[in-house]
């Protein structure tokens, strides 16, 4: 990942928030180049380990010149203390009464990530309606941690948002190293 800050452009959209991104932040894999396009969260984690989910989940989704579309996901679990990262962010969550909220602030995505970016991947399918096939999937191994007053918060807002697991149906999951 190459990311560059970006100013705080969210959006409630009724299933969750989004942080709309300027051009200049970057996922490379297999030679592809994507775009960060938007991030936004899910609260629990769709995805799982070893069938348990994690307290939220944050999807960070890119797009390439030819339109294919690669998401790394961070699962998010309790930790002792606020995470700064998130603090431009949650300083500005918008709610069902105020849609969306811009500020000069700004968010750095690379920081929001944990230190060890190994990943499994796969691929799959988007995770909301009409849940498109076609997505490159990275799930972070690490998580990254929010306090718990950190993770309230947003639950405050929405909670509840996320796709159950689906079967493999045939799908490889590989672990990057």
């Amino acid at each position: 990942v190459n990311y560059t800050t970006s100013r705080i452009n969210l959006v409630y959209n009724g299933h969750t928030i989004e942080e709309m991104e300027e051009a200049g932040s970057v996922l490379s894999s297999n030679g592809i180049e994507y775009d960060l396009a938007q991030f936004h969260f899910h609260s629990p984690s769709e995805h799982t380990i070893n069938g348990e989910h994690a307290a939220m989940e944050m999807h960070l989704v890119h797009k390439s010149d030819t339109g294919a579309v690669a998401v790394l996901a961070v699962l998010i679990e309790p930790g002792p203390d606020d995470n700064p990262a998130f603090d431009s962010v949650w300083e500005y969550l918008p709610t069902p009464t105020m849609r969306s909220r811009t500020s000069p602030a700004t968010v750095d995505p690379a920081a929001m990530l944990p230190g060890n970016l190994q990943a499994y991947s796969y691929e799959g399918s988007f995770t909301t309606p009409p849940c498109t096939e076609g997505v490159s999937w990275f799930v972070i191994e690490e998580p990254a941690r929010l306090s718990q007053a950190q993770i309230d918060t947003f639950r405050a807002i929405i909670k509840d948002n996320n796709r159950p697991p689906q079967a493999l149906n045939g799908r490889s999951v590989t672990h990057t190293r």
